[in-house]
């Protein structure tokens, strides 16, 4: 599903990624747009998937 949302995406700016995590002994995959210049780009790009894509308000932070 993470690939899906990965190649369906298309935001603005940046790029987006897939990447892993473990959590209780199961992998979580996370879609995530990266390269933004500042975090208001940041928070501008979530909130046109939000609305692009029908979503629920998206986290926005650093690595």
């Amino acid at each position: 599903m993470a690939e899906r949302w990965s190649t369906r995406l298309k935001p603005g700016a940046g790029r987006v990624t897939v990447t892993s995590a473990q959590r209780n002994g199961e992998t979580l995959y996370r879609v995530r747009v990266v390269g933004l210049a500042s975090d208001s780009s940041a928070q501008a790009v979530a909130r046109q998937l939000e609305r692009e894509y029908d979503l629920s308000k998206l986290w926005v932070g650093k690595e």
